[in-house]
């Protein structure tokens, strides 16, 4: 009877292994691309699941199988819907929080979620947000000196949402380039002996003074991203405070 258990149990775990694990590495490639999965906290996320998703699937099938048990085909099924259940209910809420921009508001990137701001205030045809679209990278900016006063107001004194979070105040990235350039942090303010040894191939491409940064503020942690001061360009990112 044992012997039976335990090989439902191994054949429930394997098949709950590929699905969860399946699913996993499509969203981290897809939603969360390294280093979005850190600035996010998505990997502890996603093993907390998995691992109730086993303990709900696996763990039931070992208590109730019984070899020619009367049901036994009504108590799998039954399982089966409520593992299925939790995992859709766990995907969902993951792919409902996948930041869909990184926002450059004024100095610094913020990381958006999809469920952080009203897709339909979008007001650039190419922000429109398609199901299987990777991250966009775009930038807020006040249209006038009324506009930034206006917004500030309502941030201090009525709770709203602040720049990075209004979609009406989205442009192309491309338009704050100049910005990037000029007003871009040395990066030698961060450089550690750390950083200059893993990031050594970046390093050897530039020159120091053609490097700068901002801070990219995400759900978990911040992080430095690398600007090439010549072109406005994102280059790398660097796991350190940018706010040092």
């Amino acid at each position: 009877m044992m012997k039976d258990k335990f090989r439902a149990f191994a054949i429930h775990l394997a098949i709950s292994i590929t699905i969860i694990g399946g699913l996993s590495i499509l969203f981290l490639a897809v939603y969360y691309p390294d280093p979005i999965d850190q600035l996010e906290g998505v990997e502890r996320i996603i093993f907390i699941l998995a691992c109730v998703d086993i303990v709900i699937g696996p763990m039931l099938t070992f208590i109730l199988y019984r070899k020619g048990k009367w049901g036994l085909k009504f108590d799998l099924f039954t399982i089966g819907i409520l593992q299925a259940a939790a995992l859709i209910y766990g995907m969902t809420s993951i792919f409902l929080s996948r930041p869909v921009h990184m926002v450059f508001s004024i100095d610094r990137f913020v990381l958006v979620s999809y469920s952080d701001i009203n897709i339909d205030e979008l007001i650039i045809n190419d922000l429109k947000l398609v199901v299987m679209e990777p991250l966009s990278i775009v930038a807020a900016e006040f249209g006038n000196e009324e506009e930034k006063q206006k917004v500030m107001m309502e941030t201090v004194f009525e709770g709203k949402k602040d720049l990075a979070f209004r979609p009406e105040y989205y442009i192309p990235f491309e338009n704050v380039t100049e910005t990037l350039k000029t007003k871009a942090n040395p990066i030698r303010k961060i450089l550690t002996k750390e950083l200059r040894e893993r990031h050594k191939s970046l390093l050897a491409k530039y020159k120091i003074e053609d490097l700068g940064y901002f801070p990219v503020v995400g759900k978990k942690k911040d992080m430095a991203v690398i600007i090439d001061r010549n072109t406005g360009d994102i280059v790398d990112y660097f796991d350190v405070d940018p706010w040092q």
